[in-house]
């Protein structure tokens, strides 16, 4: 039945196609092995995982920090994968590819679901995000459990808000609450979900507009009370783990507040061009010039999507997600050796895919000849992105 959302199960049968696309996208990699970098910690020799679930294990996996990491659900799942499968690596592989799959499927669901059925949009925002090669780590890496599986939980929470918030799913606020408190106990950056849920009562929501957010603002923040103080729990572990093993780098604020528009030019450079992409990358240079083209980026491009938010809200929103859910990694904290990682983009460059799809069908709309350069250019795009990321791939085997 055809409604206010589109045919429901045209949108389903797309939602399994994107999936089953992800799956065989990013197969390959289940037949890839231990990587040398942290796999061995987080996996093979951990003592949490490798006699599989017991009480003892599962005690374990809740009481104790491993890697400077409180993880409970993520040790579960990696226990749960030698009971199923024995130690061998295809196993891992392939639950994380699968997990991966349905990721990029939820997503592609979401945002059937946000523009009411506009499923070109929804399937372009679903497989830029999917095939960005920044995807290839968070999927060919064991370790990395973290981002699809955390992300799983991520994207349930976000729908069930919405849904809740539309009257069409029971107690929506509480289930979107569950969903970032299970995501938590496997990464904690969901700790970005209260601030992205004010930007979903923005649009698709309708609760608000931009140019009420004003007065509107604090209502929205504080009814989501229970959403910011379960961010600050989930915050304060980690920081605790890492700085009880000094694995926190100290820094003083004027240069960490100067890192952060450097990291945010970086990271909108490689999505862009996304070549020499490695797990961990150098430091970036404190430089005068970089901070400053940070903040003139940042700045430039808020002014000019603020000037069309009354007709497209969804625009400012989809920016303002990347830069939201991005800046827990901008350098203002510096804990470990990961400070520069272009799997933290996971779920900032949602919102930049977002923001390229709804972009593109609001430039070729009443317009065929446009709208066929942009399938043409959207169609390089993903093929550019397809053919560096099995590039990308291939340096995991």
């Amino acid at each position: 039945m055809r409604g206010e959302f589109g045919n429901p199960w045209h949108g389903i049968a797309l939602a399994a196609l994107v999936g089953l696309a992800a799956f065989a996208v990013y197969a390959p990699s289940i037949g890839y092995g231990f990587a040398p970098l942290d796999d061995e910690q987080f996996v093979q020799r951990n003592t949490l995982v490798e006699g599989g679930c017991s009480p003892a294990a599962l005690a374990g996996a809740w009481t104790q920090t491993r890697e400077n990491y409180w993880a409970p659900l993520l040790w579960t799942s990696f226990m749960l994968d030698v009971d199923l499968f024995g130690m061998e690596p295809r196993g891992f592989h392939a639950v994380n590819v699968a997990l991966f799959a349905l990721n990029a499927a939820g997503f592609f669901w979401l945002v059937f679901r946000w523009t009411k059925g506009r499923s070109g949009v929804a399937l372009a925002a679903a497989l830029l995000w999917a095939l960005h090669p920044a995807r290839v780590e968070s999927v060919a890496w064991i370790t990395e459990r973290k981002d699809v599986l955390s992300g799983l939980f991520f994207l349930l929470g976000l729908g069930a808000y919405v849904e809740g918030r539309r009257g069409r799913l029971r107690a929506g606020t509480e289930l979107a609450w569950a969903c970032m408190a299970l995501g938590g106990m496997v990464k904690q950056s969901v700790i970005v979900m209260p601030g992205l849920l004010v930007l979903l009562d923005v649009w698709p929501l309708g609760r608000t507009t931009w140019s009420r957010l004003g007065r509107d603002g604090w209502r929205l923040i504080s009814e989501k009370w229970a959403f910011w103080l379960l961010g600050l729990a989930l915050a304060a572990v980690p920081i605790w783990a890492h700085a009880q093993n000094e694995a926190i780098i100290r820094s003083s604020w004027s240069e960490r507040l100067a890192m952060v528009p450097a990291h945010y030019l970086f990271y909108l450079w490689k999505t862009i061009w996304p070549v020499g992409l490695m797990p961990l990358h150098p430091d970036l240079p404190a430089r005068p010039w970089t901070s400053a083209g940070g903040v003139a980026l940042l700045g430039a491009v808020t002014w000019g999507l603020w000037r069309f938010r009354e007709r497209q809200p969804w625009a400012l929103m989809g920016w303002l997600w990347f830069v939201a859910a991005l800046f827990p990694f901008t350098g203002f904290v510096w804990a470990g050796e990961e400070r520069v990682a272009m799997r933290l983009t996971y779920w900032p460059h949602a919102g930049l895919a977002l923001l390229a799809a709804l972009g593109g069908e609001a430039f070729v709309r009443g317009h065929r000849r446009r709208r066929s350069w942009a399938i043409a250019v959207c169609g390089l795009v993903l093929g550019a992105y397809g053919f560096q990321g099995q590039r990308q791939l291939a340096c995991w085997r």
